[in-house]
């Protein structure tokens, strides 16, 4: 980003993304909003899912949230694996067992 000098930079770049939410929109037939703000708040909203961005508070950095709004009578936080656009969430499955287990 440091590249992005001028306003003119800015909006050069923003089109960019543009052009390419609109190309991914127009593959899946999702509707996509993005909104993001300078201390650190962002989410986007594909089709029946959102995914939050913020700072924790923590000082561990960004915490990261994913959920769904259709499958569930309220907003729920499903895990990144379990999204399906355009679907239900997966179930999740059992954890993977390590190899120190065999």
């Amino acid at each position: 980003m440091d590249k992005l000098k001028s306003d003119s930079d800015i909006m050069v770049y923003l089109r960019n993304v543009r052009i390419a939410l609109q190309k991914i929109s127009a593959q899946t037939g999702l509707n996509i909003d993005i909104r993001a703000t300078p201390d650190g708040y962002a989410y986007v909203e594909a089709g029946d899912y959102m995914a939050i961005q913020y700072d924790n508070d923590t000082g561990f950095g960004e915490t990261y949230e994913y959920r769904s709004k259709t499958y569930f009578s309220t907003w729920r936080d499903v895990e990144l694996q379990q999204i399906v656009l355009g679907g239900e969430p997966t179930k999740k499955g059992p954890a993977p067992a390590s190899k120190q287990d065999h």
